[in-house]
C-alpha cells in the first residue's frame, strides 16, 4: 500500500530530556501545573471513546458499564510528581511523555486513518516508544517493580550475585564505572526489605531505563496490522498485552523483549500484533480473532477495560477461564542472571546508572 500520510516521530535519544532534567515550577499556584497523571494517555483512548465518552467496566465483572470521560480516566494525582527532601516537586514527567504521546497519536492516525503500511520508520519508531514507555508506566508496574527489587536485592546481597549481574550486563554490551559499581553495592547493602516500595523518582527512572533497552526488541520484531469492519475492540487501564504470558508456566515472558506476541488494540476497529518473527503483515479479521485480541486485553487488564458506550462487551468477549495472575519467580528463578530478560535488568539498573552520573 502506497504511503500517502504524513511521517510522524523521529529519531531521538531516550536519554535526551529525561524526566526531572528540567524540572517545572513547584509554585502551588500555578493552575497549569500537570497534578492529574493520565497512567493511560488520553489520545490513546479517544480512539474507543464516542465524542468524549467511554464506559469503564470492572474486569472481575462486579457492577455495571460505569460512563467516565477521557479526561477522567486512569487518572492519578501526583503518580508522576517526585518530591525531594525540601517538599520541591517535580512535574517534568508529563511534558516529557506528552512528546512520544502526541508522536503515536500521529502514528496512529496514518496507519489507521490514512492507511498507510507498510509504516514508515518514523511511524513504526514513534509506536515502539509508546508501547514501551505504556507497558512500564502503571501504578500495578509499579507496584510490581518494587516486588521484584525487594527480592532481586536480596539475591544481590548473596557472595558473588552483583559479579553475576555484571557479567550479564557486559554481555549486553553494559559496563559499570567504578562509581556506578561502587552506588550499586552501597544500595544492596543498605536496603531494607521490609520497606517493599518503589519512589516515585526511581519508577521515572526505569521507565526511561526499560524505554532504552524495550524499543529496540520491539523494532525488532515483526509488525501486524489487523483491522475490522463489523468487530469491535476495547482496551483498558494496561493496553499492552503479551498474549503468551498467561500460557507458559515460565515467568519470563513478562518482558516485552520475551514474549512471544505483543497485542495492543489501537483504535475501536485495529490492533497492532507484533509476533517475534520478523516481517510486516497485514488482514482483515473476524470476529474469533477480535476475541483473541479482547482476551489478550482482559488478562492484561489491571483492573478496569474502557469500551465504547455502543459495544457491548459481554458479546465480544469469549467464554473465559478465571483469570490467572501474573506469576512471580522463585528463588532459585532469581539466581541464574542469564535467563533474566533483557528489559528487567535495563530497568533494575537505570536509576543506579543515572545517579552515579549526578
Amino acid at each position: 500500500m502506497a504511503a500517502r500520510g504524513r511521517a510522524v516521530g523521529g529519531e531521538r535519544e531516550l536519554g535526551q530530556d529525561r524526566p526531572g532534567d528540567q524540572a517545572a515550577s513547584s509554585d502551588p499556584g500555578n493552575q497549569n501545573l500537570p497534578i492529574r497523571n493520565h497512567t493511560v494517555n488520553k489520545a490513546h483512548l479517544a480512539r474507543f471513546a464516542r465524542g468524549s465518552l467511554l464506559h469503564r467496566v470492572p474486569i472481575d465483572g462486579e457492577g455495571k458499564p460505569i460512563p467516565v470521560s477521557v479526561n477522567d480516566a486512569a487518572v492519578r494525582k501526583f503518580f508522576y510528581v517526585p518530591q525531594d527532601p525540601d517538599g520541591n516537586r517535580d512535574f517534568a514527567f508529563e511534558g516529557w511523555a506528552s512528546k512520544f504521546e502526541g508522536a503515536a497519536a500521529d502514528a496512529v492516525r496514518s496507519i489507521v486513518d490514512d492507511g498507510v503500511w507498510p509504516p514508515t520508520s518514523e511511524t513504526r519508531r514513534a509506536l515502539a516508544e509508546w508501547i514501551a514507555l505504556q507497558n512500564v508506566r502503571t501504578p500495578t508496574r509499579r507496584a510490581y517493580s518494587a516486588k521484584i527489587a525487594a527480592v532481586l536485592i536480596a539475591q544481590f546481597q548473596q557472595e558473588g550475585a552483583l559479579g553475576r549481574l555484571e557479567a550479564k550486563l557486559a554481555a549486553l554490551g553494559w559496563e559499570f564505572s567504578d562509581a556506578e559499581r561502587e552506588l550499586l553495592r552501597e544500595e544492596v547493602e543498605s536496603y531494607d526489605a521490609t520497606e517493599g516500595r518503589v519512589s516515585t523518582g526511581m519508577h521515572l527512572d526505569i521507565i526511561r531505563a526499560s524505554m532504552a533497552g524495550v524499543v529496540p526488541t520491539l523494532l525488532a520484531r515483526g509488525w501486524v496490522l489487523v483491522q475490522f469492519d463489523h468487530q469491535s475492540l476495547c482496551t483498558s487501564d494496561n493496553p499492552i498485552g503479551m498474549a503468551d504470558e498467561y500460557f507458559s508456566p515460565s515467568w519470563l515472558p513478562l518482558g516485552l523483549s520475551d514474549t512471544a506476541y505483543v497485542t495492543v488494540a489501537v483504535d475501536r476497529h485495529a490492533a497492532l500484533v507484533l509476533p517475534l518473527a520478523p516481517g510486516d503483515g497485514q488482514f482483515d479479521g473476524e470476529r474469533a480473532y477480535a476475541n483473541a485480541i479482547n482476551l489478550a486485553t482482559l488478562w492484561n487488564a489491571d483492573e478496569v477495560l474502557f469500551a465504547h458506550p455502543d459495544d457491548d462487551l459481554a458479546s465480544m468477549l469469549p467464554p473465559t477461564p478465571p483469570r490467572r495472575p501474573r506469576p512471580f519467580p522463585t528463588e532459585a528463578e532469581f539466581l541464574d542472571f542469564s535467563e533474566w530478560p533483557v528489559d528487567t535488568l535495563l530497568g533494575f539498573i537505570g536509576s543506579t546508572r543515572k545517579r552515579a552520573r549526578q
